[in-house]
């Protein structure tokens, strides 16, 4: 225990803030100076074929409920982060009904393990996005915005969890 805590009395008088709670599995974070490393974290509900990486780790409420309704901005590309290819960009709040199909099922999964403030990179396979219809998903400009079977890249931020009412009037999130 005197060790743990000289451990911490050191990582704080150097500025660096280390998360002493087990990491989730895959997670692991430092934050130095206001930067998070990022590294790859799979939550436990995550699809097959779903990456996501932890850029910056929430600190507030969370992880929202497969009902909740958030609030969330993004940007997001069709061949890479770092592609001219955006294809949509969410600047402000944009709020979002989980579990009610408002959203394609692999940004929904990516949201479930977060907690507001956090940012997620992830790339999602066509089948959890619009798969072999690309978007729109019929019609005569079937899949000219989403070609059929590509994969997405989205960066997304969780900057609120609704509350609701409970049991009693308590407010849940």
């Amino acid at each position: 225990r005197q060790a743990m805590l000289r451990t911490v009395f050191l990582a704080a008088s150097i500025g660096a803030v280390v998360a002493l709670q087990p990491p989730a599995v895959g997670r692991r974070h430092v934050v130095l100076g206001g930067l998070v490393a990022v590294q790859p974290v799979v939550p436990a509900s995550a699809r097959e074929g779903l990456e996501i990486t932890e850029v910056v780790v929430g600190q507030g409420d969370g992880p929202p409920k497969a009902t909740a309704t958030v609030t969330i901005d993004y940007r997001a590309w069709l061949e890479g982060f770092d592609s001219d290819k955006l294809f949509s960009e969410v600047k402000g709040p944009l709020t979002v009904p989980l579990g009610q199909d408002a959203i394609i099922p692999g940004l929904e999964e990516t949201l479930l393990g977060m907690r507001v403030g956090g940012t997620r990179r992830v790339r999602i396979p066509p089948e959890l996005a619009y798969g072999k219809t690309g978007y729109p998903r019929s019609g005569e400009k079937q899949g000219t915005v989403i070609p059929p079977d590509s994969p997405l890249y989205f960066q997304v931020r969780l900057r609120s969890i609704k509350l609701s009412q409970g049991v009693f009037g308590l407010n849940l999130i």
